[in-house]
């Protein structure tokens, strides 16, 4: 097996990458910049860094040597994001470019994110939608894959994984989910805006893991849209209610959602054929099992 490097290592959607390409059998070397891994392997080698560090190339070279594939996940995702998240996401992802080069990587899998199309317009949502994204975070993802593009050596293969809303134990206790199952656990009713009719993507953290590695391992490049299953916020709330079987309602806050007519349908047909991907697991799976934690 090839040898990876993995930035964002340690970060919620990092932590299970870097398992997941373990125990495909790959050598993985973590780049992060926290010790908070919990992760055990004799083919896991951690090196703590700043991707912003102008020097990353040289410093983690000289620790490595060459590697096939670098697998880029290390961002600041804040929304809307501020002159860190510039920082980080686009000065961070042109070391990340050139740490590729040096390295000799064959592969450079970008994990970006499906906003970065704006709102959509045509749903199911195609990796050839129009890119006009509205916050800045989205913008800095975008650049993102153009630095990736136009610094990666020629000849390297370079993979652009949009995703959708990552969920899986783990995720951030902000998250929409997340507050409507904490709600569920407390016997809280769930409150939405509007008639809780926006659409969204969720995508188990397990299977952006999994594309991960088929992207590894097949011989592709381009854009691919990773995403699980979309359902209403009225749908999600009845599911969590559901699937955890608490005894409470939904109510209406009486408050317009903007958001409220948005579709994000994705169309999973391209990652299908080209890499393998078909999400494995369901959402009513995914609720269940971030639930048995809380």
């Amino acid at each position: 097996m090839s040898k990876i490097l993995v930035t964002g290592a340690a970060g919620f959607i990092g932590t299970y990458v870097t398992e997941r390409l373990l125990a495909q059998g790959y050598d993985v070397i973590a780049l992060t910049n926290s010790k908070n891994l919990d992760v055990q392997s004799d083919r896991l080698t951690v090196i703590e860094a700043d991707i912003c560090d102008e020097d990353l190339a040289k410093k983690v070279f000289g620790a490595t040597g060459q590697c096939q594939t670098v697998v880029h996940l290390a961002a600041d995702i804040r929304v809307p994001g501020d002159g860190r998240t510039i920082e980080v996401n686009c000065l961070g992802t042109y070391y990340v470019t050139e740490l590729a080069n040096e390295l000799g990587a064959d592969k450079l899998i970008y994990l970006s994110s499906v906003p970065v199309i704006g709102k959509p317009i045509d749903v199911p949502i195609t990796e050839d939608h129009p890119a006009h994204p509205e916050t800045l975070y989205h913008i800095t993802k975008l650049i993102g894959e153009g630095i990736v593009n136009q610094v990666g050596a020629p000849g390297m293969k370079k993979l652009m994984l949009r995703i959708p809303s990552p969920i899986g134990r783990g995720m951030r206790q902000n998250v929409f989910l997340h507050r409507m199952l904490e709600q569920c656990r407390k016997g809280q009713d769930i409150l939405l805006y509007g008639a809780g009719g926006r659409v969204q993507n969720y995508v188990d953290v397990r299977d952006v893991a999994e594309a991960v590695s088929l992207s590894a391992a097949r011989d592709a490049e381009g854009v691919f849209l990773i995403g699980g299953e979309s359902v209403s916020n009225l749908q999600l709330a009845e599911k969590c209610i559901a699937c955890t079987k608490a005894g409470v309602q939904i109510r209406f806050a009486g408050v317009e959602d903007t958001a409220e007519t948005e579709c994000w349908e994705l169309s999973g047909e391209k990652a299908r054929t080209v890499l393998g991907y078909v999400p494995g697991h369901t959402l009513d799976d995914t609720i269940g099992w971030i639930y048995s934690e809380l």
